[in-house]
């Protein structure tokens, strides 16, 4: 063998060798990449709806488990489950009743599953985190009750901007609020899950069947999937979003229609925007769709909050209910709930209130953790 030969043999050696280290590292210490076993909210707890233009509803009374794959973060039941349960009047949190107590300032918050807490407790939620920032603050008389104001939860699985504005006018100002919040996520004109963007299959075709004889071949594979899902993504998203589009116009449409509303019953109405929870940096690729829709909205007298400031510089899974779920975890939530109630006390919306010195609601963030990443939420922070 001439010694080209030998350089030759000796370099795909090393490349045999590396390659084998690197199977070894990623089967050891990181494993396939997150699968798409997505598992829905049961249907048990949808009912058939007798309003029009409501295709359903949540079940009063229902009480089910949703399961997940697995409990990485130690936040679900030991059987990595999560129960979802349903008051008489047919949406998530307490008891309570249909008319506003004397004395009460009562909120309402509308939305699809961001809203409702796909993977969190009710009190995690972002209303929950907000209802119990208003519950620390203290009158301004001595006379003035405490307790004093109330936010109640009406988001619904998969609904659309369109359908969350007919269950405002429907049901929502049934409620008597004093402030509606309607909580608008990036599909809510049908453009398209995210979850295939972080979660591919890899065994529906020959060649990607291939990745599971070999972690990091199924990595490089899952990479190239991912870069393409990404693509058509970003496109669908833009699209929809361009001037004309149905589902903007529509989307369009049902924000006056709730701008109206509000004008009718007299109650303030706040639009917030929640970002997709990745990629969460200067090179966020949905930026112009979040100045698309606050720049609607704001010019139909909308108060607007932008979530994407709050969350620049996360990447995403550590926001995430599970790797396989892109529904905003508790550290999400307490995010969205936290800046919520700075705007609506900077927005001058709440009825005069002072916080309290000390153990109250607080503007400040919570402690972090050495990571960067915010620590759990025991209670209030200080």
């Amino acid at each position: 063998m001439n010694d080209l030969g030998k350089k030759l043999l000796l370099a795909a050696t090393a490349l045999i060798f590396s390659l084998g280290v690197a199977e070894l590292a990623l089967r050891v210490f990181n494993g396939a990449p997150p699968r798409g076993n997505l598992t829905p909210v049961p249907g048990s707890i949808r009912t058939r709806s007798n309003h029009s233009g409501l295709p359903y509803l949540l079940r009063p009374g229902a009480r089910v488990k949703h399961s997940f794959p697995s409990n990485p973060r130690g936040y679900f039941d030991p059987d990595s489950t999560l129960t979802y349960t349903i008051n008489s009047l047919g949406f998530r949190g307490r008891e309570t009743s249909r008319r506003k107590p004397a004395g009460m300032f009562r909120i309402v918050g509308v939305g699809d599953s961001f809203t409702f807490g796909t993977g969190v407790r009710v009190e995690d939620t972002f209303l929950g985190d907000l209802e119990q920032r208003l519950a620390a603050i203290q009158p301004t008389e001595p006379t003035e009750p405490t307790g004093r104001f109330e936010v109640l939860n009406l988001g619904v699985m998969m609904f659309d901007t369109v359908t969350e504005v007919v269950l405002l006018r429907e049901i929502g100002v049934g409620y008597e609020p004093d402030i509606v919040v309607i909580c608008f996520f990036l599909n809510d004109t049908d453009g398209g899950s995210t979850h295939s963007l972080f979660n591919v299959d890899s065994s529906r075709d020959g060649v990607a069947r291939l990745g599971r004889y070999s972690v990091l071949l199924d990595r490089i594979l899952w990479g190239l999937e991912r870069r393409r899902q990404t693509l058509e993504l970003q496109t669908a998203y833009n699209q929809n979003f361009e001037s004309g589009s149905r589902g903007w116009t529509q989307a369009q449409r049902a924000l006056e229609s709730a701008a109206e509303l509000a004008k009718r019953d007299q109650f303030q109405l706040v639009l917030m925007i929640f970002p997709v929870l990745w990629n969460l940096s200067d090179n966020y690729p949905f930026s112009m769709i979040h100045e698309t829709v606050a720049s609607f909205a704001r010019s139909r007298g909308i108060a607007t909050l932008d979530l994407l400031p709050e969350f620049t510089g996360h990447q995403g899974p550590e926001l995430w209910v599970h790797p396989t779920n892109q529904h905003p975890n508790e550290i999400a939530h307490e995010i969205a709930g936290r800046a919520l109630f700075r705007f609506l006390l900077g927005e001058e919306m709440l009825p005069t209130t002072r916080p309290q010195a000390s153990g109250g609601a607080s503007l400040a963030p919570r402690a972090t953790t050495s990571a960067g990443s915010i620590s759990k939420r025991p209670g209030l922070s200080k």
